[in-house]
């Protein structure tokens, strides 16, 4: 669904041609949109000016997750049931790597210069899985809350922010040590946050 901010109207609905579209991503262009779908474990590419239908790029059990790598190049989709995770290439529309990831993996966040990944494995113990992008390797987990789910890093980067869905709220994570510094109770049901700073 398109939503037009300055009026909050509904602008159009686009079909993704999968069956529970759980999460979108727009293009670092603005171009292309690309949909998760967890029944047909697939991931559909659309144009955004049109609304048809690109791609249907098979996947995994359960995808959901996606995240671009910085240099935009490649789109990363996690299955969480199939406990892998699929690396697409954005130019061809395949996928060139599933590597595995225990657990079930379902969000990603990487740093800047595109060495480090961070995937929560919503399980019911809670793990942040930092993972070496050049190999593809886990490099350590972190024990963070139940269902660990939504992810971000701060500016900075000194600082990554676990959400977990069970009521153990947001796991504040030190970059440098890798390790849980600070728990902030927000209550049950934490999952998706952003950075948010005014533009004055």
């Amino acid at each position: 669904v398109e939503v037009e901010t300055e009026t909050n109207t509904v602008s159009r609905g686009i079909l993704t041609h999968g069956e529970i579209s759980h999460m979108v991503l727009v293009s670092p262009d603005d171009r292309t949109l690309y949909t998760a779908n967890i029944n047909t474990e697939d991931v559909s590419v659309i144009d955004r000016d049109s609304g048809d239908l690109i791609a249907h790029i098979p996947c995994g059990k359960g995808v959901e997750g996606m995240g671009f790598t910085p240099d935009g190049k490649d789109l990363w989709a996690l299955n969480q049931e199939g406990g892998s995770i699929c690396v697409i290439d954005v130019a061809s529309h395949k996928v060139t790597k599933t590597f595995d990831c225990a657990g079930l993996p379902i969000r990603v966040a990487f740093t800047s210069d595109g060495k480090t990944a961070l995937v929560p494995s919503w399980t019911e113990d809670g793990e942040l899985v930092v993972i070496d992008v050049d190999s593809l390797s886990e490099t350590k987990r972190i024990p963070v809350g139940s269902q660990a789910i939504g992810v971000v890093i701060s500016p900075d980067e000194s600082l990554a922010f676990v959400g977990c869905e069970h009521s153990d709220g947001v796991h504040v994570i030190d970059m440098q040590t890798l390790s849980v510094v600070q728990k902030i109770f927000t209550g049950d049901g934490s999952d998706a946050m952003a950075f948010w700073s005014s533009p004055e």
